[in-house]
């Protein structure tokens, strides 16, 4: 059997965390995004997160929206999704809240952890071990056998950069909040250090720009070939092969023709994102070093990085 398509799905702020040091959950989304991503969850087979971030932001996992589980029904497929949970320690308690709701529940950990999982949980969940380690690929190779064909992965940080890192992933839905974190205490989207495959060398391909509300949403595809699996979203034209595929953020002061507060342009496979913030500067504030300071109502290309006109 195929393995699933791999969907990886996360939420971050602007310098890159997808939450804070403290016991409270972060939200990173706005309302609109959030729905967004239930629509995108009932368009998938199964779902996953690793055992740090189910017990950290206690999820349930659900479709949320009755009208999508219904939808769901309709279609003949099971109106929750198969959720997928993957421990190296097997530290799973029987009173977190992804237990509470139907559907069925699959967890992957090494052999040592297996057993003692079995004994806790009972019928709650299917325990599968796999050696001395989890095994991404053996894993995918599992869920297809299961008759999984989209599986979307929630995170956290560990998850990701293991999916990633193995070159396992298919497209990516990074949504950008407003804000910035800038604590280095905080989990990141992927681990600091660790060699990725899409690197400079190996670009991945941008190919949706959104809004949802206050947020802006990156649709990805990790790898060349995942541009023939189909996806929930509606297909656009693929950029050409050559675009740089660079991420510009900037800050202006002010904007008369976009009084949302904030902006986005794509330029082929780049993309400039601008917020609209309060400085007493007059000029406009670029992060990153990415280009000089530059006037409030235009982002100038420079040293090959794009911008675009604001306001006149």
């Amino acid at each position: 059997m195929p393995r699933p398509y791999v969907l990886l799905s996360v939420a971050q702020s602007l310098d890159g965390y997808i939450d804070d040091p403290s016991p409270d959950r972060l939200v990173l989304s706005s309302p609109e995004d959030l729905d967004r991503v239930d629509e995108v969850r009932a368009g998938c087979d199964a779902i996953m997160v690793g055992a740090v971030t189910l017990r950290r932001d206690n999820p349930r996992l659900r479709v949320k929206s009755p009208e999508r589980r219904a939808a769901r029904k309709a279609r003949g497929l099971p109106e929750e999704l198969l959720r997928v949970i993957v421990t190296r320690s097997g530290k799973l308690g029987r009173d977190l809240r992804v237990w509470t709701s139907a559907g069925e529940k699959i967890i992957y950990c090494p052999d040592t952890a297996a057993g003692a999982l079995r004994e806790t949980l009972g019928d709650l969940a299917v325990v599968v071990g796999q050696g001395d380690a989890v095994d991404l690929g053996a894993l995918l190779d599992d869920l297809g056998a299961r008759g999984i064909g989209r599986l979307m992965v929630e995170g956290g940080e560990q998850v990701h950069t293991q999916f990633l890192a193995a070159d396992l992933a298919d497209e990516l839905h990074v949504t950008i909040g407003g804000f910035f974190v800038a604590d280095p205490a905080a989990p990141r989207f992927v681990t600091p250090g660790v060699r990725l495959p899409q690197s400079a060398i190996r670009r991945m391909q941008l190919i949706e720009v959104s809004k949802a509300g206050e947020t802006a949403v990156l649709r990805y595809m990790a790898r060349p070939k995942a541009l023939s699996s189909p996806s929930h979203l509606p297909a656009h034209p693929t950029p050409p092969p050559n675009s740089a595929g660079r991420l510009v953020f900037a800050a202006v002061r002010r904007c008369r023709s976009h009084r949302a507060g904030w902006h986005m342009s794509r330029f082929g496979n780049d993309l400039c994102i601008c917020f609209r913030i309060g400085v007493d500067e007059a000029n406009s504030v670029h992060l990153a070093g990415l280009a000089p300071r530059c006037s409030p109502w235009r982002l100038q290309t420079t040293r090959g990085y794009h911008g675009s006109r604001h306001g006149r």
